[in-house]
């Protein structure tokens, strides 16, 4: 028995299992393709499937393949010195906020969970996109 399997034993522990193997695999930043400049932040795997998600994505991106989907474990390790648009759900509201990218020059848009929204939601969502968009173009 090793030193360490004595000293987890010592403590009561039969099993133990690394939350984050990656980390121990050399796994650091994540860095961003320079195509992408658009960014979904969400823990449901299944989110970037949704019709108002896909029609947010385009308007912004120009094209589905412009984006990328990341969890809030990830955003941590996220490196990126350009300005990106964001789009984040509630459950990510925390990890976003403590997160270099709530400041700007990064856009980020707050999507309800259910992605249930009103007129007056959807309305101030477009007129955001179209500022970034402007402004985008205007840097141009």
């Amino acid at each position: 028995m090793n030193r360490r399997e004595l000293l987890l034993q010592e403590m009561g522990i039969p099993l133990w299992e690394l939350k984050n193997p990656e980390a121990l695999q050399g796994v650091g930043n994540i860095q961003l393709p320079h195509h992408i400049h658009t960014l979904l932040l969400s823990d449901d795997p299944l989110i970037a499937q949704h019709t108002l998600v896909q029609d947010l994505i385009f308007a912004v991106a120009g094209s589905h393949d412009a984006f990328c989907h990341l969890t809030a474990n990830k955003l941590a390790r996220l490196d990126s010195q350009r300005p990106l648009f964001i789009f984040y759900t509630e459950d990510c509201q925390t990890a976003f906020i403590h997160s270099p990218f709530a400041q700007l020059p990064h856009q980020a848009i707050l999507l309800p969970q259910n992605l249930q929204l009103t007129l007056e939601q959807k309305r101030h969502i477009w007129q955001q996109i179209q500022h970034y968009l402007t402004k985008q173009h205007d840097t141009l």
